[in-house]
């Protein structure tokens, strides 16, 4: 009967329809990541994959890339003029920063498989249970008075990135706990996507046209 073949007909037209939108989403977006830095890149690359693998990337690692991407993304400079689409781009112009929203939206849902890094396994671990091990645990049992071994920071995880996340207002984050570190990246993060998601988008760039050929010319195309 027809019925079922013009349904298929138009799912059919309907599939080729969403890939075609979906081939097309993925070439903007291949377009806007070309524009970023080529660290910034590679960042984001890294941050993704942790993100697809994250029973077997460690979370202390893990956590240590996010930030490496993280932290420019909210204290560093975006270069609106260079970044965004078009090249009709300013500092400052007051519309929706598209490329840098869908950064700052990449870079918090890399955080998720790992449960926004809340797990205190992302700053400490648990001694070994070598001889070795064994011994720092009793010295820290005298020292702490405590049954339980104390947990030991993983330096390794926030090295470096203090002195590259101060903040131009002051203060930074070399002061602080690494757990509060995070917390304010967290923090800046959403509120940089409620910001640029409060602002218009930007128009498009306006036309040029060439001698002769402006809007309301009768001149005759070659």
């Amino acid at each position: 009967p027809p019925a079922p073949a013009a349904a298929a007909a138009a799912a059919a037209n309907g599939n080729d329809g969403a890939d075609a939108s979906t081939a097309s989403d993925r070439s903007t977006e291949a377009t806007d990541l070309s524009r970023l830095p080529l660290p910034l890149q590679l960042r984001l690359a890294q941050v993704q994959y942790n993100a697809r693998h994250p029973h077997t990337i460690p979370v202390h690692i893990a956590l240590r890339d996010w930030m490496e991407l993280a932290v420019p993304l909210v204290y560093g400079v975006w270069n609106t003029e260079a970044f965004e689409r078009g090249n009709h781009r300013t500092e400052g112009d007051g519309y929706r920063r598209e490329v840098y929203e869908g950064m700052v939206q990449k870079c918090l849902d890399a955080a998720k498989p790992f449960k926004n890094f809340t797990h205190r396994s992302c700053f400490y671990h648990i001694p070994s249970n070598g001889e070795e091990g064994k011994a720092v645990v009793k010295k820290e049992e005298e020292e702490n008075g405590q049954k339980q071994p104390k947990r030991r920071r993983i330096l390794t995880t926030m090295r470096g990135l203090e002195r590259r996340s101060s903040s131009p207002h002051g203060g930074g984050l070399g002061a602080n706990s690494c757990l509060l570190a995070v917390s304010r990246v967290f923090f800046g993060l959403r509120a940089a996507l409620d910001e640029e998601r409060e602002r218009k988008f930007a128009p498009p760039p306006a036309l040029k046209f060439g001698s002769g050929m402006g809007v309301g010319s009768n001149s005759a195309m070659p």
